[in-house]
């Protein structure tokens, strides 16, 4: 059995294969992992769909890069599967650092407010997953909002650890006791089910 932290109880309205879901001190659900990974993916798409949008320019710089890469490879003996090259060019660093900085901004823009001000984001709401602070009934505040976006967003673009924290913070939800993602534990925040009550 998990270990208790106070305040939270392990209710569970439906019972399933994982063991009773934990609630919140007033008995709200937490959000199911399911549902959550669903809500996840779907905002991952329309942030990119919008970074594609906003950044088009930079990825058509990305792709010229490509093309003339590819052009300069087949004219000389060197082989295609050589991208270090590629990745030396400074036009495909420079667009595709431009594209980062887009896709990180939309990112930062999509999420914060949305969470600051609905406590949800449009894949999260379809999904019927919000967030609230951890230790009350209460959409969390914008620092809140932009530390959990830190500790999401933000570091995994650290080099070196980014991949492998984004990694861990995707899996923790798995192995702790109330769900809580590790970007959920230095705000206090936690996802929970929008429409349940205990």
């Amino acid at each position: 059995m998990p270990e208790r932290r106070p305040g939270w109880r392990l209710v569970d309205p439906s019972p399933g294969p994982g063991g009773p879901r934990p609630t919140t001190p007033d008995g709200v659900p937490v959000g199911a992992l399911g549902r959550r990974l669903a809500a996840r993916v779907t905002d991952w798409v329309l942030k990119m769909m919008i970074t594609a949008g906003v950044g088009f320019t930079y990825l058509r710089e990305l792709a010229d890069a490509v093309a003339a890469w590819e052009t300069e490879h087949r004219t000389t003996t060197a082989e295609l599967s050589d991208v270090s090259a590629l990745a030396a060019d400074p036009r495909f660093q420079d667009a595709s650092t431009r594209f980062l900085l887009v896709a990180v901004l939309v990112s930062l823009v999509y999420t914060v407010p949305a969470i600051a001000l609905l406590g949800t984001t449009p894949g999260k709401r379809a999904f019927g997953i919000r967030v609230r602070s951890f230790a009350r009934e209460a959409r969390p505040t914008w620092g809140e909002s932009l530390l959990r976006w830190l500790t999401r967003e933000g570091a995994r673009h650290l080099p070196i650890v980014g991949f492998m924290y984004l990694v861990m913070d995707s899996a923790w939800p798995l192995w702790d006791p109330y769900h809580q993602a590790l970007h959920d534990k230095l705000p206090r925040t936690v996802a929970v089910a929008a429409a349940e009550r205990g």
